[in-house]
């Protein structure tokens, strides 16, 4: 009979429990401690293999900090936020902004990062650091687990390697997934000493398991309750092959570990109570997520961040269908050890049923939870699936090596080692093969995976301009908050001046409902200067002055909380023909009327606004009827004896300025009389395909057919309507509405102003690139909103506020 494959030093053969299920085989108790005291020898004295182990996670943390150092600043649109976050927990100072409160988030990350912050003494320092020194802890915890769930030295290695190299938990450090990726490291160390404590039924193991279970609680929910539910799963599996355990439950290990657990997760949550600390709610407060973020893209990242091969096709499925998929796959991942365990009794290893239990809670926690309807953003899931395939499957390869080259039982627990000869041609064949593999996953998985996550991440803030802008904030410029059009470079503004910022990024990813109430007022601060909303859309309006934006108003309906600008009417192009007193036919342009009055409704989403000429007086008003639908209405009257000859107004496409995803416009569709038509076609949210909008008006007078037409003949982005208005009162109105429309995570107040926004949040700093893209922006900050420019320079520019 061949020799086993060789075993290392922490072998299963080393613990067992003291009262084994029939059938599984006893083994010698280890003293007290035992695996704390082996683990401690091993790291003092490592073996080759540890080194080669060590190495396999130095090369991923080479790999990922060159890349990352591609740009000046660390990547990632919260990697700033993590850092300014942290100051609070150092004594540090930090802007005001709620969202870095301590405590607000889950708080066993800020430590280590204001440890860093403290070292170092730079934030961008700290950023680099900070992902060398997460996935250090990843790779020695996913080593430490590899130890005690894997015998052979072949598949510690390729475990180590699928779990430490795989792409998708890379691509996590380049979206600065921070706590996300230090909880990895908490539920490797939970699931060791799971193991121990089911094995050893000792006190401490499960003490230990408690202890690592309630710092998940504190570092990332949505780690934790995969932890729970992983964990659960796992117990159920092992008390199918045997009922002994539920012994545990009468453990003091047991109660003392759900004591200390129930102590550090209940002081958290009272503390936020007493201190009025409102938790993000992940799952309730944005239902635009679950529609537009869904089940069925759960492994969307797999497209752009592969595992263990190649990109390849990005894979997506109706959500109702990704569900019956995950449930189906999840229930099979438990229902067949089950059924095997009762029938064999004691011939699955402990540890592969544990591992089987974490694959499936991966698949079936997504699952229940849309079907619950809960409200989150399901591609994550995604991320939490390598490290428990990786580990059922080096398992399996392992056991099935192990049978057919020994003649024994696959699922044998723990068998005893057998002495094996110099030179066994099928560990060394295994060797090699492992080699290969990892050599094959560096070379086409790891290396390519974080040079296009680099890419897919970068930003104009990771430039040195970016840093010099930051340097005048920084030196001599007074105090108040700044306003930019990207979360990245509001997170970075933050952790580099201290300041408070505030911009626009997609809401349907947060969960505060402060913050995106925030994020949607700074969105229609970049574009208006004041604003009549509703639960379905909003109307924007620029100043008199005449902005690049041109809008009076612009319709702007929302698909699950993501602005689609749609359509705007030009305040330059009102014109009004009449006879004066002395029957001179004359015909007046906006730009030549004197500014008008503006009014906003206090209860209602109305704004109204009036121009007076000597010889005619146009009032427009402009009103959201629910659901979405907007009225604008015009009504013309003269005066001083002149009498009406015409009224000429155009509707024209949106302006293409920065903000976000700005949607294709597919230009008016118009045959004349009293109805017109546009689609707006562009992303929703992490939707696979674009979605389409068809957006429809309706003119409650006919213009004049032969004057009003669509231009220019190949984008067709005008709208030209001449309306025959006759003696001396005339009235149009144009009715606007699309279907689906809704902003289902807040309710914006009926009508705002910019000016408001400014100054409740103290903003008196404007950052923006010099790109033309951005003119628009800076026009209306410049001509309507009484700010000017302080700082131009390497490709970025700060408007201050006057007085500022």
């Amino acid at each position: 009979m061949a020799p086993a494959l060789t075993t290392t030093g922490s072998a299963d053969t080393s613990i067992t429990g003291p009262t084994p299920a029939a059938g599984r085989p006893s083994t010698p108790e280890p003293p007290r401690g035992g695996i704390v005291r082996t683990t401690l020898r091993r790291w003092v004295h490592p073996t080759a293999q540890d080194a080669l182990l060590l190495g396999l996670v130095a090369a991923a943390i080479l790999a990922v900090e060159q890349a990352a150092h591609s740009g000046t600043i660390p990547p990632g649109p919260d990697s700033g936020h993590w850092i300014t976050t942290s100051y609070s927990f150092i004594g540090r100072a930090h802007p005001t902004d709620f969202r870095v409160q301590p405590w607000l988030y889950p708080p066993a990350l800020f430590p280590l990062i204001g440890a860093v912050v403290l070292a170092t003494g730079s934030a961008l320092t700290t950023g680099f650091v900070v992902i060398a020194l997460l996935l250090a802890l990843y790779g020695l915890t996913t080593i430490h687990l590899a130890r005690r769930y894997l015998r052979s030295g072949p598949a510690q290695l390729l475990f180590v390697a699928l779990a430490v190299l795989n792409g998708t938990t890379l691509q996590m450090l380049f979206w600065a997934g921070y706590p996300n990726f230090l909880a990895l490291s908490e539920v490797n160390e939970a699931f060791v000493f799971l193991l121990a404590f089911v094995r050893t039924r000792e006190e401490w193991a499960g003490i230990a398991f408690f202890a690592f279970a309630a710092l998940t609680y504190l570092t990332h929910s949505l780690t934790f309750v995969v932890l729970a539910g992983a964990a659960l799963l796992g117990l159920l599996l092992l008390l199918a092959d045997d009922p002994t355990l539920l012994r545990l439950v009468r453990n003091r290990g047991t109660w003392i570990g759900a004591g200390i657990f129930l102590v550090a997760a209940g002081g958290y949550e009272g503390l936020s109570l007493l201190l009025h600390i409102q938790h993000a709610g992940y799952l309730f407060t944005n239902p635009a997520t679950y529609v537009i973020d869904p089940l069925g893209l759960l492994f969307r990242p797999f497209g752009f961040a592969p595992a263990f091969f190649p990109v390849g096709t990005r894979f997506y499925l109706p959500s109702g269908e990704m569900a019956a998929l995950l449930l189906a796959v999840g229930a099979a991942a438990v229902l067949v050890p089950i059924a095997l365990a009762r029938r064999w009794p004691g011939r699955i290893p402990r540890r592969l049923l544990l591992a089987i239990g974490w694959c499936a809670a991966v698949l079936l926690v997504p699952a229940i939870g849309y079907l619950v309807h809960v409200d989150t953003d399901y591609p994550r899931f995604a991320y939490f699936l390598p490290l428990p395939v990786a580990l059922a499957a080096s398992q399996l390869l392992e056991i099935g090596i192990g049978h057919w080259r020994s003649g024994e039982p696959a699922s044998r627990e723990a068998p005893p080692p057998r002495p094996r000869p110099r030179r066994d041609p099928t560990v060394t064949a295994a060797w090699i093969a492992a080699g290969v593999a990892v050599v094959a996953l560096f070379g086409t998985v790891t290396l390519p995976t974080v040079t296009s996550a680099e890419s897919q991440y970068a930003t104009p803030v990771q430039d040195n301009g970016f840093l010099t802008a930051i340097g005048y904030l920084n030196h001599g410029a007074p105090p108040g908050a700044v306003l930019s059009e990207d979360a990245e470079y509001e997170r970075w503004v933050e952790a580099l001046t201290t300041r408070n910022s505030f911009a626009f990024s997609p809401s349907w990813l947060q969960f505060y409902p402060e913050e995106i109430a925030d994020e949607e007022y700074s969105y229609w601060a970049l574009n208006s200067a004041y604003v009549v909303a509703d639960g379905g859309a909003g109307l924007g309006f620029s100043g008199p002055n005449l902005t690049t934006f041109d809008a009076f108003p612009q319709y702007v309906p929302y698909l699950e909380g993501v602005p689609f600008p749609a359509v705007r009417l030009a305040l330059t192009s009102l014109t009004v023909s009449y006879r004066s007193p002395n029957g001179s036919a004359v015909t007046l342009p906006e730009p030549d009327w004197p500014a008008p009055s503006t009014g906003l409704a206090a209860t209602a989403s109305v704004a109204s606004t009036v121009f007076e000429t000597p010889d005619f007086s146009l009032n427009e008003t402009a009103s959201l009827v629910g659901d979405g639908n907007a009225e604008i209405n015009l009504s013309l009257s003269a005066r001083g004896g002149a009498s009406l000859t015409g009224l000429s107004l155009t509707l024209k496409a949106p302006v293409n300025d920065r903000l976000g995803d700005v949607p294709q416009f597919s230009g008016f569709q118009y045959a004349g009389g009293s109805s017109f038509s546009l689609t707006l076609t562009g992303p929703d949210g992490a939707l696979p395909t674009l979605s389409s909008l068809p957006v429809s008006g309706t003119l409650t007078e006919p213009p004049v057919a032969a004057t009003s037409f669509v231009s220019p003949p190949v984008n067709r982005s005008y709208l030209t309507l001449n309306f025959p208005a006759s003696g001396s009162a005339y009235e149009v109105g144009i009715d606007l509405s699309a279907p689906g429309l809704s902003n289902p995570a807040i309710r914006l107040p009926d009508t705002f102003t910019t000016d408001g926004f400014l100054s409740a949040h103290q903003i008196r700093y404007a950052m923006f690139q010099t790109a033309p893209g951005y003119q628009p922006t800076v026009s209306l900050f410049e001509r309507d909103l009484g700010f000017s420019s302080v700082y131009n320079s390497d490709g970025w520019q700060i408007l201050a506020e006057a007085g500022s």
